[in-house]
């Protein structure tokens, strides 16, 4: 009897540790995670890498995944200006924008920027940035 409450207690005891490793060490693995992606404190403001273009009257012009970064899908489009922008080539990338946009009635200037937004506020529908860095500004051709 004493045997099997041993064997018991030591396999409590190892599932404890091994259900606090990730906990102590700070660290998400696999199988166990603290989920981290859920629980962590993250800023109410974030940074996004874009492209925009603006017209004669100042208008700011969302542009399309396929005129910033020449393609459908959104991430990518994100990640082609980051790039750009951390490998200081925003004006190569806002000369190639432009050169998309050429001949379109409405831009007359491209920008490639990393807005900052309030999370809570743009749920709350106020798209307006709280911050805004212009890495490049360059004419689009009529």
């Amino acid at each position: 009897m004493r045997q099997r409450w041993r064997a018991w207690a030591a396999a409590g005891l190892a599932v404890v540790v091994v259900g606090a490793v990730p906990f102590v060490l700070d660290r998400d693995s696999f199988p166990l995670s603290t989920f981290p992606m859920f629980a962590a404190d993250i800023d109410r403001t974030q940074s996004v890498d874009t492209a925009v273009a603006v017209g004669a009257d100042g208008a700011v012009i969302r542009l399309t995944p396929a005129e910033i970064g020449g393609t459908t899908v959104v991430n990518q489009a994100a990640s082609v200006v980051t790039t750009a922008i951390v490998g200081g080539r925003a004006a190569e990338l806002c000369a190639t924008i432009a050169g998309r946009l050429a001949g379109q009635s409405g831009p007359v200037t491209v920008e490639v920027a990393t807005e900052r937004y309030d999370a809570v506020r743009w749920f709350d529908g106020d798209r307006t940035p709280v911050g805004r860095v212009v890495h490049a500004r360059c004419p689009v051709a009529p």
